[in-house]
């Protein structure tokens, strides 16, 4: 089982990048949606803890979690925070 983390920023006037926009693969396969957030300009500024991918009941074995800026659009805002995986 994996989950994978970011800090999300959510004030759209600390930049020009402040959305977060990936797509997900889990051992070369892409997962069912990737993840999208865009900002609110609500508080907090940073959400920490924003959990951004999770697949439970997997069987053990090795496996690649990768995470890419998704689209044509390069400039989305990669704050990685944290990953926990059994």
């Amino acid at each position: 089982d994996v989950w994978v983390y970011f800090i999300l920023d959510n004030d759209i006037a600390s930049g020009p990048t402040t959305g977060t926009n990936i797509s997900i693969t889990l051992n070369g396969l892409l997962a069912d949606s990737p993840f999208v957030h865009i900002p609110t300009g609500t508080n907090p500024e940073f959400l920490y803890n924003s959990l951004v991918y999770s697949s439970t009941g997997m069987p053990s074995g090795d496996y690649e979690v990768l995470l890419s800026p998704r689209g044509d659009d390069s400039s989305t805002l990669f704050l990685f925070d944290y990953a926990i995986y059994t």
